[in-house]
């Protein structure tokens, strides 16, 4: 059941509620939902929840009618997974155009940017809904997953472009220069970086105008991240110089800033200082509430005193913990959503990536797509995107750590 998560959160907000015979028979609908994903899947089930619904419902006909539930299953979730998920996708498992970037809906419908040939709304099956011809190398998407801004770069500058996916209807929007920006908006609001102010852009007006800023930016803006209580940019700054020349061993300066919303007060302004040992290349990734994942390439000396590559991985934040991963790669940019942290990384096979469920610092799955150049990465709260450059689109719920989509773009 690939809409459980929002059908509990439903749930919960309708107990919050006041008592009516309206909200009584919306509490009917929705513990008999419940029911429906209980016997198919346990260990989603919220037992507590179902107990408050069914008082707050009172109806004795419907709880006389009700099934008997199945025992409650212990670390049936995906975030304690033991051994963590393996998935290997071989050179010869593609489609015939690029994927750049992609989103899963709450509806359960995937879209998919594919550069020049515009975007696609596609079913759970990979059938197309419709065709968007506005360039799209990256996409933003709105919370409710009802609008979407397609994003193509033109030079030094950017080409946005607005997707009804209600109406199936898009139109160009404007050409911008932009150092980094939210891959997702509240509906309206959508925060982006320029070279030197942090911005907070009116979706809805036809013009690209600032609703708010920041000026001033302690560096180059590499990402930010948000969610409906929380705003972070991740910045670096320039290597220092000695004169004219850059010193090349020197670790680059990296910053974030935290705000709080909906109010846009600053919380955090905070140097990072990665570890001494860390050699490069070097890269950093940024969660909403500013906890950081840091990246880096990271010789370690084995027993007969010869040296291995790998890859140093530090986590920080309210939950901290390290790891390696061995061999010669590439450090992707890391990218932090709720629990969870995906680790992209680049080898001679094609591209690699870890989630890992942050709470307990462990790796749970690990994806091989093999003779990929490119991968696209979207986590949300209970779902990661992939898109790879061999027209490649997979979806895992990280609820149940099902792969619920495994399409390829024709």
């Amino acid at each position: 059941p690939e809409a459980a998560p929002e059908r509990k959160e439903f749930g919960v907000a309708l107990l919050t509620c006041e008592t009516s015979p309206v909200n009584t028979s919306l509490a009917r609908a929705a513990i008999r939902a419940l029911t429906r994903d209980a016997l198919l899947a346990p260990h989603l089930m919220d037992r507590e929840l179902y107990r408050n619904l069914k008082v707050y419902a009172n109806d004795a006909a419907l709880r006389a009618d009700l099934p008997s539930l199945p025992a409650p299953l212990l670390n049936a979730s995906f975030s304690s997974r033991e051994p963590p998920l393996a998935l290997t996708w071989e050179p010869r498992d593609i489609g015939s155009m690029p994927v750049y970037d992609a989103a899963y809906l709450p509806n359960g419908r995937c879209l998919a940017a594919l550069g020049e040939a515009g975007a696609r709304l596609l079913t759970r099956d990979g059938r197309e809904v419709a065709r968007f011809y506005q360039p799209a190398y990256r996409l933003v998407v709105a919370d409710g997953g009802q609008r979407a801004i397609a994003i193509a770069p033109r030079g030094a500058t950017l080409r946005l472009a607005k997707i009804d996916l209600t109406t199936l209807a898009s139109a160009h929007w404007c050409e911008t220069t932009l150092n980094a920006f939210a891959p997702d908006y509240d509906g309206s609001h959508w925060f982006v970086a320029t070279a030197t102010d942090l911005l907070a852009i009116d979706v809805t007006s036809d013009r690209f105008q600032a609703l708010w800023r920041t000026p001033d930016l302690t560096g180059h803006a590499i990402q930010i991240a948000r969610t409906v209580l929380d705003c972070s940019l991740l910045l670096r700054e320039p290597q220092a110089s000695s004169g004219s020349i850059a010193v090349p061993d020197l670790p680059e300066t990296w910053w974030k800033w935290r705000f709080a919303l909906p109010a846009l007060v600053m919380r955090d302004r905070l140097e990072l200082k990665p570890l001494p040992d860390l050699r490069f290349p070097f890269t950093c990734g940024i969660g909403s509430v500013g906890e950081t994942a840091e990246l880096a390439v990271q010789p370690s000396q084995l027993a007969d005193g010869s040296l291995q590559m790998g890859l140093a991985l530090t986590v920080t934040g309210s939950m901290y913990f390290t790891d390696s991963i061995p061999g010669e790669h590439q450090p992707l940019q890391p990218m932090l959503g709720g629990i969870w942290l995906a680790v992209p990384y680049r080898n001679a096979e094609g591209v690699s990536m870890r989630l890992y469920d942050r709470v307990h610092g462990k790796c749970r799955a690990e994806f091989k797509l093999n003779g990929a150049k490119l991968l696209s990465v979207r986590l949300t709260g209970s779902h990661l995107t992939l898109a790879d450059d061999l027209g490649r689109l997979i979806v895992l719920n990280l609820v149940t750590g099902e792969l619920i989509r495994n399409l390829r773009m024709l």
